[in-house]
């Protein structure tokens, strides 16, 4: 694998506690964002299109990349291209529906949500971090925040509640 997998941490501003995120990025320059997310040029099909919502999709990986509770994060592999194997439908969506009892720890909070923080101590104890829900309700917000930390920046935000709890 060209360049090694090295491990950096963002403070989280909370209200309650120390929290830091941890960031993965690859030592060498160019191969990956410093946040390790996946670029717009990466996430295309060959023929240069863009996946669309429930898209089948092969990814080619390179490793498995888990880290304390999100035991699904994968190092892409940025060589090749992605593949559309199938279209889901949208009536057969609820079928891949998860009901867990609960989907993480609450009680830390940033500036601009409610429990939208976990603290890495915390977040430990959790054994997985994606499931795909039906929430109860859902309010989605595009807002500006910061201004008082750095320069402001637009963030989208949902408000939602699930199994009771929101």
């Amino acid at each position: 694998m060209p360049g090694q997998l090295k491990e950096t941490f963002r403070p989280v501003r909370c209200r309650k506690g120390g929290a830091r995120k941890r960031v993965w990025r690859l030592d060498t320059p160019g191969e990956r964002a410093p946040s390790a997310e996946v670029s717009l040029e990466e996430r295309r099909y060959e023929n240069g299109r863009d996946p669309q919502i429930l898209d089948v999709i092969d990814i080619p990986m390179i490793a498995p990349v888990p880290r304390v509770h999100q035991t699904e994060n994968h190092m892409i592999d940025a060589e090749r291209y992605w593949t559309k194997e199938a279209a889901f439908s949208w009536a057969d969506l609820p079928s891949l529906v998860e009901r867990p009892a609960s989907l993480w720890l609450n009680g830390v909070s940033t500036y601009h949500g409610t429990n939208d923080c976990v603290a890495q101590i915390d977040a430990a104890q959790l054994s997985r971090s994606l499931f795909l829900i039906r929430p109860e309700t859902l309010n989605v917000q595009m807002q500006t925040e910061g201004g008082m930390f750095g320069p402001a920046k637009k963030r989208v935000r949902a408000d939602f509640r699930y199994n009771g709890t929101g």
